[in-house]
């Protein structure tokens, strides 16, 4: 099961560059490093522009079923292709969807979310 764990939270940027920074000093140091994947965003409406309800839909979708192309899974939501494309770009942008030739795929089984108030 690959998991995916969001963050929002105000100093996101600088939360990803120590994670950074402390795996690169462990690699140097010989340690293994294990590998987690994370998504920041810096507050709510940034976070709320990329899982839209219709981006949403399409990662359950694709998450259910891969799809062949962008013009199945249109067909298949109902929705129109262009647009379907553009949420498609903007997920695969973040690592939320991966195209393999044609085929489109979530790598993903479980993503879960937490949102800091503080700094």
């Amino acid at each position: 099961m690959k998991q995916l764990t969001v963050e929002i939270r105000k100093n996101a940027q600088d939360q990803a560059l120590a994670e950074f920074v402390d795996a690169w000093k462990k690699l140097e140091g010989g340690a293994t490093v294990e590998a987690s994947d994370r998504l920041y965003f810096r507050d709510w409406s940034t976070f709320a522009s990329l899982f839209s309800p219709r981006r949403v839909e399409l990662l359950e979708a694709l998450r259910q079923e891969p799809a062949d192309s962008i013009r199945a899974l249109a067909r298949r939501l109902g929705r129109d292709q262009k647009n379907v494309h553009a949420d498609v770009q903007a997920l695969m942008t973040v690592g939320l969807i991966e195209r393999d030739g044609d085929q489109l795929s979530v790598p993903y089984t479980e993503v879960g979310a937490a949102l800091t108030f503080a700094a």
